[in-house]
């Protein structure tokens, strides 16, 4: 085996944490995270909102009760070079606090691109009040896909 080879093999093992010095993070529990997801709900910008994100993320990635698939038809902006990074993490997170929570409440962990879509749209929109010259064509497309009652087809048609 190559030393490059080792290498990556190390790096994969790192990045999964199975070699970590600290002890694993503490599960996060399903009201914890409603709770984060309230708050970046109520200001998705907020120092707040920052916070709550890192933990929406965590428990979708973590925990059984939430499945969810991304693609780049449910997240195309991810791939625009012009939406800003930040402005691009906060609605990715939009898209996951919505789908998470949309399972929370049903009960059932299987993916709802609709609700995290949904979440998107809202939070956009209150980025724009706080950026009015926000604009993220992607963004802007779903939502000219829901007025027409086609976002829920295309999200499906992946």
């Amino acid at each position: 085996m190559s030393k490059r080879a080792i290498f990556c093999a190390l790096a994969a093992v790192l990045a999964a944490g199975v070699l970590r010095a600290e002890p694993p993070d503490p599960p996060i529990s399903k009201d914890t995270v409603r709770q984060a997801i309230t708050i970046f709900r109520q200001n998705p910008a907020s120092a707040q909102a920052d916070l709550a994100r890192g933990l929406i993320v965590r428990f979708a990635d973590a925990s059984p009760d939430v499945s969810i698939a991304v693609s780049p038809r449910v997240l195309p902006w991810l791939n625009d070079s012009k939406v800003p990074k930040e402005t691009g993490n906060i609605l990715l997170t939009a898209f996951v606090a919505g789908d998470t929570r949309a399972q929370l409440d049903r009960g059932k962990a299987k993916d709802d691109p609709l609700a995290g879509t949904e979440q998107v749209i809202a939070t956009y929109r209150q980025l724009q009040k706080g950026q009015p010259s926000l604009k993220v064509p992607e963004v802007e497309r779903f939502i000219e896909l829901r007025k027409q009652g086609k976002l829920a087809e295309h999200l499906q048609a992946r």
